[in-house]
């Protein structure tokens, strides 16, 4: 064994002990098929309390059929980081997030579903950049509700400026499927029209395994991409990518799949050729823009909607999640859906 795969199944094993560790408020559902890790929103003790990411509904792991599904993205968890996530880790805004762009040096502006942020003089944060450091002034306590099958977290915020949201999220494992949707209600209580997008980040990991030449990720449309992914990571097949080879530690490589047409082109297929086991994802809005990234822990499809809300609008949308598994538990070629 090569000292890198050594330090790589190391690395890997060490996001599969942090998955478990406390004492991070959770619950865990179940609907007789599937069971599923979700981690409560929680300003003083919560899994993520960092700037960017939705602090709730982040899931990891989900058992299905013996495999396991999502794991921690980082192999030493901290929750304040901007990026540590886990699971179907959501943002709104990651190009501008809302009230920013007249927001002064030390004023105060809004981070929906993470709360009121200040921000810095500092010259380099004149723009916004989703993956700077950002204080937390005020988290709205989230009222959190559940069931054996369900959870629902809602954050009411009322911000500076006049820039207001109510937001619930709720995930809900389907009756006798193998299946987890996440439904969203996003509505404007301020003054200000909120224009901005929506996208799940999904670091998709399956049974543990780094990613590499065991995986493989199908859209529903052949994608053109503006920049081509290195072919020395990742090789693309119609309308398929293909690992080339397992990506080394702190290595991320991204792409942007531009062809598609509307709401049925909303979905990712990843699944693991060795494991026989995946997950099939699928949006019921239209996208603008649909990125991949991925890193040796995650492979991470992101499929970006457009909100924009007037003083007391709403908007609602839904992410579908089907795990995957063959009978035999292994398999060359992925599982039927």
């Amino acid at each position: 064994m090569t000292v890198f795969r050594l330090l790589l199944l190391v690395s890997i094993a060490m996001m599969a002990t942090s998955c478990t560790q406390p004492p991070y408020p959770s619950v865990e559902l179940s609907n007789g098929l599937l069971t599923a890790r979700v981690y409560l929103p929680d300003a003083d003790h919560g899994y993520y309390r960092g700037p960017r990411f939705d602090w709730s509904g982040m899931v990891g792991p989900v058992e299905y059929a013996g495999h396991r599904f999502f794991g921690p993205f980082q192999p030493v968890r901290d929750p304040l980081a901007n990026d540590d996530g886990i699971g179907p880790a959501e943002e709104f805004g990651i190009e501008q997030a809302p009230s920013y762009a007249e927001t002064n040096a030390n004023e105060q502006f809004i981070k929906i579903g993470v709360g009121v942020l200040i921000k810095p003089a500092d010259p380099d944060y004149a723009v916004y950049h989703f993956y700077k450091p950002f204080a937390i002034t005020d988290s709205p306590r989230w009222q959190v509700q559940s069931g054996p099958d369900w959870v629902e977290c809602r954050q009411q915020l009322h911000g500076p400026r006049g820039w207001g949201y109510d937001y619930t999220k709720r995930l809900n494992l389907t009756k006798d499927e193998p299946v987890m949707i996440i439904s969203h209600r996003l509505t404007n209580t301020g003054t200000k029209v909120i224009d901005t997008n929506w996208y799940c980040h999904n670091f998709v990991n399956v049974d543990g395994r780094p990613i590499g030449p065991d995986y493989r990720v199908r859209f529903p449309f052949t994608p053109i991409y503006k920049e081509r992914p290195n072919p020395e990571d990742i090789r693309v097949e119609g309308n398929e990518f293909t690992f080339v080879r397992q990506f080394p530690p702190l290595y991320g490589t991204a792409a942007e799949p531009m062809n598609f047409q509307g709401i049925a082109d909303a979905r990712a297929t990843i699944w693991n050729t060795q494991t026989g086991a995946g997950v099939d994802i699928r949006g019921d809005q239209p996208m603008v823009k649909y990125n991949v990234w991925t890193a040796p822990s995650a492979v991470c499809p992101e499929m970006f909607i457009h909100i924009h809300l007037a003083p007391g609008e709403s908007q609602t949308w839904d992410t579908r999640y089907e795990f995957l598994a063959r009978p035999n538990g292994s398999a060359t070629t992925r599982p039927r859906i």
